[in-house]
């Protein structure tokens, strides 16, 4: 049984990792749609796998499908208050998928690699801190002389959450290369 989830977990790792990649390539044209849906239909396919083998990866796929939902309409909204807060329930929805999706695979890690659990420790914990930083950069967007020095910190914080989605998706990666 246990070989049997570090198997399935690595095979959902393995469909995460590239349908997140796949995913990235959303923002080129003519071919960013098609990759936008290939991308979420690899990630669901993984988060499906997943979710058989912990309760942890079951909450990540809830979480997912809610950003998917709060994305969606985000899609349709024309910015001010709405869009605003859409974007702070998506920035929340998508800080939980990196949570429950790092403490799954830490768990599945246990006794297997323990620096690759620490990175999973590592990543959420940046991934907390850039993202509340961020939900109050937004905020502060609408408070007059402090909305520049928010927008700035935003900047800073758009390159600290890329740099800890790239952290991401190599644990993601590496943990589906070590449980395989």
């Amino acid at each position: 049984k246990l070989m049997d989830n570090r198997m399935l977990t690595a095979e959902g790792l393995k469909n995460l990792f590239w349908g997140e990649i796949i995913a990235i390539c959303a923002v080129i044209p003519l071919l960013g749609t098609i990759a936008g849906i290939v991308g979420m239909v690899l990630s669901i396919l993984g988060f499906v796998k997943l979710s058989r083998v912990s309760s942890l990866y079951q909450m990540a796929f809830a979480f997912e499908v809610s950003n998917l939902v709060v994305s969606c309409i985000n899609a349709v909204v024309d910015g001010g208050f709405l869009g605003s807060a859409l974007q702070i329930a998506s920035s929340l929805l998508g800080l939980a998928v990196v949570y429950y999706v790092c403490k799954g695979t830490a768990e599945q890690l246990q006794g297997i690699s323990l620096n690759l659990m620490q990175r999973a420790h590592t990543i959420w914990i940046l991934y907390l801190v850039s993202t509340i930083v961020m939900i109050a950069c937004i905020l502060f967007l609408i408070v007059p002389f402090v909305n520049l020095a928010a927008a700035l910190l935003m900047a800073i914080m758009a390159i600290v959450q890329l740099v800890a989605g790239v952290m991401y998706l190599v644990f993601i990666w590496n943990s589906y290369k070590t449980l395989a």
